[in-house]
């Protein structure tokens, strides 16, 4: 049987002659483990003495006592002594000898040590030097607690882990009374501004140094408690100069022998670091910039950046990092999946280098908005644990200007399109004044007579138009009501007089929105010139209508039908403009779809009457965006294909026999019939049985049905399924004819025809 013993459940699990006592614990060495009862665990603490300890897992009779066993595997230099050696806690027994065991190990010790000696031959030339062998292995027989009976206590105080004498730090010890009996020369020097030490309690002695009474009095109830307590600073001011001491004071339990009790402790010359601290913390202070930390709790730690109290207004020590940052209700997601991959951090499953990215980048706190990075702090001698630390930047001013020239962008945008294609920018905000009529209307009529359908095509052209002059926020928000109106239009749900008032009060916010947005472009359209309603040429058309009548009542009705054809060419304008406006919003789509589009013109010195076409006019950029979005393919697939990258769109225009003819043509991917009919069958606008029945071309002409569309999510360009519908009855209201032609992979052609035109 060994002098000390660890017992865990039932076992023996360790057991040696020769640990080490160290404040109270016997330190095994290691092959005094019984191994089959070791498994390692991951935990890892720091000691502000020793160093960094990592533990073992017992398994005894398939019980786990986790963490159990601890050792220093890289001790600091005072712990050298017990490195690789093992300690026990956590309701492990350590049994040590009883004095009998004791004196009766020790006397058979001293027995065998004695007929050895007598055994020597006296010629033997080494006698002496076999003596002291002999001698030492009699001392390692003997355990730490049996030499505590025969040797001094200053030479118990050596075997502390402390170097005590040559240390380069100021050292002490004190007895269980608290009074100091002992120092080392660095301490002496350290403090040769004070009275002498010895025979001054520790207490009376901190109090010298100058520590406030309030930490004075909990730096000695934390010892009590504890057993230890670390400061790491303390000011003491010598001969003028201002120093800085870190403390470490532990109390310690040398064998069996109470009188032996006492504490022992260390001050750390820590000014320098100190001084460096706080030039670092002024640096931060200064920078503009927030700083703070959080630990594994979330909650801020004590030191941060006064730019920190300038962005959030109030102490944030102790708060939750996450709910400070991400304060809102609707951010409890964010906060969330945020907290999830930080989780991660500290548990040591991830790395700050792969999950940064991931966290929130901005944080929006009252009327600024801080931009935010992450530095991961791991845990080291001067960090108990692993830390986050965040820097804040206000980047309000950054942000705005951004959104400023984001705003100017698109403001230069606009006035470039509006200046390219004046005319027919003033014929669309004509039509604007038409379309919201017609929406009115539509809502005045009550609510069984309201046509879903109908005001769907509306907002839809006003959509498309804003669209194709940069019109961006009249665009969004025309959008934003055919999504509240899709539920209607799909069946989905009821339409009701407060969802028909609530209609009529974004249409109204829309109209108004396009006043405000025509405001910032009254330098280059002129308010008045906005205003007019009536289609002006070089002759208004009241005086041509005055003229005409005036002329009819001068020659008599016989010349009737003449004077009124002659009339109506007066009236005529060139397509060309809104050939141009076409071009200009096929060439704007295709740019942000990613294609590569030459568009031509044909016709453009054809005549038209505008004021009888107008309704075509405003929905024919439904087919032209069609062309684009659903014909023209990507420049990679078009390349696979062996097409030119460039896709290309044709628009003609010729009058013949009192005839107008509009001729839409692309060369893209062309109309597939089957797909058509899958969709239209999904989408239930069409039986089984009328797809079956149906010829090639009936289901090519489907995609003018209303709802239809081969997008299936919706976007700002497409998948309303409601364009292609609006163009169909803007010619069917003209008594006009919309034929389509198409070949798979070589293109389609849209054919539109207007008699009397």
């Amino acid at each position: 049987m060994k002098a000390v013993q660890a017992i865990w459940n039932g076992e023996l699990i360790a057991e040696s002659n020769q640990t080490i006592l160290v404040e109270g614990n016997h330190y095994f060495p290691p092959n005094s483990l019984h191994q089959e009862y070791f498994q390692p665990n991951s935990k890892v603490t720091i000691c502000p003495w020793k160093g960094e300890s990592k533990y073992l897992d017992i398994v005894v009779n398939g019980e786990v006592n986790s963490g159990g066993c601890w050792y220093y595997p890289d001790p600091s230099r005072e712990a050298s002594r017990i490195k690789d050696y093992y300690a026990f806690w956590n309701g492990v027994e350590v049994v040590t000898d009883t004095p009998e065991q004791r004196n009766q190990r020790i006397a058979e010790t001293v027995s065998t040590f004695l007929q050895k000696i007598n055994n020597l031959e006296r010629v033997e030339t080494n006698r002496d030097e076999a003596i002291v062998t002999m001698f030492s292995t009699f001392l390692k027989q003997i355990d730490t607690e049996s030499l505590n009976y025969c040797l001094c206590p200053d030479y118990i105080q050596e075997l502390s882990f402390f170097n005590f004498a040559n240390s380069t730090t100021a050292c002490f010890y004190a007895d269980s009374a608290r009074v100091i009996r002992n120092v080392n020369p660095t301490f002496l020097w350290a403090f040769n501004h004070l009275p002498n030490p010895i025979g001054t309690t520790l207490q009376d002695f901190l109090a010298q140094m100058g520590m406030p009474g309030d930490e004075l009095e909990q730096f000695m109830k934390t010892m009590t408690s504890h057993g230890w307590v670390k400061i790491p600073k303390v000011q003491v001011n010598k001969a003028g100069e201002t120093l800085y001491f870190a403390i470490d004071v532990v109390i310690t339990k040398h064998g069996d022998v109470d009188s032996l009790t006492g504490i022992q402790g260390q001050f750390v010359d820590v000014t320098q670091e100190v001084l460096l601290s706080q030039e670092i913390e002024d640096l931060m202070d200064n920078t503009g910039q927030g700083f703070l930390s959080f630990g594994s709790s979330y909650q801020i730690n004590r030191k941060y950046s006064k730019a920190c109290q300038t962005f959030f207004q109030q102490n944030i020590e102790g708060l939750d990092i996450l709910e400070l940052l991400l304060p809102e209700t609707e951010q409890q997601e964010t906060r969330q999946a945020a907290k999830e991959l930080i989780d991660m951090l500290f548990s040591g499953i991830g790395e700050m280098s792969l999950l940064e990215d991931l966290l929130p980048k901005e944080s929006a706190i009252g009327d600024r908005i801080l931009q935010l990075e992450y530095r991961w702090i791991p845990q080291s001698e001067t960090n108990a644990e692993s830390k986050v630390m965040v820097i804040l930047t206000d980047v309000t001013t950054e942000k705005e200007l951004e959104a400023q020239l984001k705003a100017d962008e698109e403001r230069n945008k606009t006035l470039l399109k509006i200046a390219s294609d004046r005319d027919g920018f003033l014929e669309f905000l004509r039509e604007l004044d038409r379309l919201f009529k017609n929406l009115y209307s539509c809502m005045d009529c009550g609510i069984n007579n309201i046509d879903a359908h109908e005001m769907f095509r509306y907002y839809h052209t006003i959509k498309g138009g804003a669209a194709t002059y940069a019109l961006q926020k009249v665009a969004e928000e025309a959008h934003r009501i055919e999504s509240d109106l899709e539920e209607v239009r799909s069946g989905r749900q009821q339409l009701t007089d407060s969802m028909v008032a609530e209609f009529r009060q974004d249409t109204e916010h829309l109209q108004k929105l396009v006043g405000e947005t025509l405001n910032e472009f009254s330098q280059l359209i002129p308010g008045e010139e906005r205003q007019q309603t009536e289609k002006v040429f070089k002759i208004s058309a009241s005086k041509l209508d005055t003229f005409q009548n005036k002329l009819i009542a001068l020659i008599g009705n016989d010349y009737f039908d003449q004077i009124q054809t002659i009339v109506a060419e007066f009236k005529k304008q060139p397509i060309g403009p809104l050939l141009k406006k076409y071009k200009l919003a096929a060439e704007t789509l295709a740019e942000k779809l990613g294609k590569i589009l030459e568009v031509e013109i044909k016709g453009t010195q054809v005549e038209v009457d505008f004021e009888q076409l107008n309704p075509l006019f405003s929905t024919l950029i439904h087919l032209v965006r069609n062309s684009v979005d659903h014909g023209i393919e990507e420049p990679e697939m078009r390349a696979m294909l062996g097409k030119s990258e460039v896709g290309k769109l044709t628009m003609a225009v010729n009058q013949e026999q009192g005839q107008l003819q509009i001729l839409i043509q692309d060369d893209g991917g062309g109309i597939d019939a089957e797909t058509v009919k899958n969709i239209a069958l999904n989408k239930g606008i069409i039986t089984k049985e009328w797809a079956n029945s149906a010829k090639a071309q009936e289901l090519v002409e489907l995609v003018f049905a209303p709802g239809f569309s081969t997008k299936e999510a919706v976007s700002d360009v497409s998948g309303r399924g409601v364009g292609m519908d609006a163009v169909k009855a803007s010619v069917e209201a003209l008594s006009g004819t919309l034929n389509v032609t198409t070949e798979l992979d070589q293109g389609s052609t849209f054919t539109i025809t207007i008699p009397d035109a």
